[in-house]
């Protein structure tokens, strides 16, 4: 299957080169070919639509080095499952033939480098290969499906059948805006709830409605929450920065009725608004939707 997806992309560069001959040559078949010379246009112009749809100029880039991608954990598949953290991000810089990886938001902190080796598959989605430098020493194939250039979804696998996987992001080192802040000290956030995932009862947890939580510069923060299920809350918050557009936070929550931590990733479309993904009481439940960012008044 690898070679055929390898033979698939080389196939389809040849076309090109052959559309480009077609095209360039219909100047000379006006009279005697108009059809066939129509015929072969309309070909090109639905590989350009499709290029320009899925291609890897919109979408898969060639090549990591100078990038940045952030993974959000939101799926472990393991013999052991401590082996692997469980929430929160793994952050991997690449060079052109190195890679440093540091994961964030879990109490199984771990930091290494290592070599990778990087492939385009098909129209949308890459492979990287290499040997972990914080799993163990594995071997690895990490597929990224690249929605838009911006991220997508990822899925890790190790020699021994271990898999990771969640939604990635991904920027340059250089020539993105910096949109994630540095502190959220002095800032509120309003969530908005539109998904949650859970084993408990229906109606015992928030399955939509906002939560606004302002946070302090002392590390302590405060939120209220509107909609069904939804409590008032405060507790004590710490802010992590991860790349120019994500961000992880981790939370020790308090209410009338309970006390859990939560870890939760931000991943920023502008300066003040984005999407969010929390992993609330070690998988309890899991929240998601978008939020925005503004100043405490």
């Amino acid at each position: 299957m690898k070679n055929n997806n390898w033979l698939g992309l080389t196939h389809v560069r040849h076309v090109w080169a052959g559309i480009s001959v077609v095209v360039a040559s219909s100047m000379f078949l006006v009279g005697s070919g108009n059809a066939y010379a129509s015929h072969e246009k309309s070909i090109g112009e639905r590989a350009t639509h499709h290029i320009q749809k899925w291609g890897h100029s919109n979408a898969t880039p060639f090549s990591l080095n100078g990038k940045s991608i952030v993974l959000t954990i939101e799926n472990v598949n393991a013999q052991v499952p401590q082996s692997y953290p469980s929430q929160g991000v793994v952050v991997r810089d690449y060079s052109r033939s190195q890679v440093a990886v540091k994961t964030v938001g879990d109490a199984l902190a771990l930091e290494g480098a290592g070599e990778y080796v990087y492939r385009v598959h098909r129209w949308h989605t890459a492979v990287e290969k290499g040997t972990s430098a914080i799993f163990g020493n594995q071997a690895y194939r990490l597929e990224y499906r690249f929605e838009s250039a911006a991220g997508g979804e990822w899925q890790q696998v190790f020699d021994n059948g271990d898999s990771l996987g969640g939604h990635f992001t991904v920027a340059k080192h250089s020539e993105v805006e910096p949109f994630a802040p540095e502190s959220t000290a002095g800032k509120s956030v309003a969530l908005v709830i539109d998904s949650a995932i859970s084993s408990l009862p229906a109606g015992t947890h928030p399955a939509s409605g906002v939560v606004i939580q302002s946070y302090n510069a002392d590390g302590t923060y405060t939120g209220l929450g509107f909609g069904p299920a939804t409590v008032d809350h405060w507790g004590t918050y710490a802010y992590t920065k991860v790349s120019a557009n994500t961000a992880v936070e981790q939370v020790v929550q308090n209410t009338d009725f309970f006390t859990l931590p939560y870890t939760m990733v931000y991943s920023f479309d502008s300066s003040t608004s984005g999407t969010w993904y929390q992993n609330f009481g070690f998988g309890l439940i899991i929240f998601g939707g978008t939020f925005t960012l503004f100043d405490t008044e």
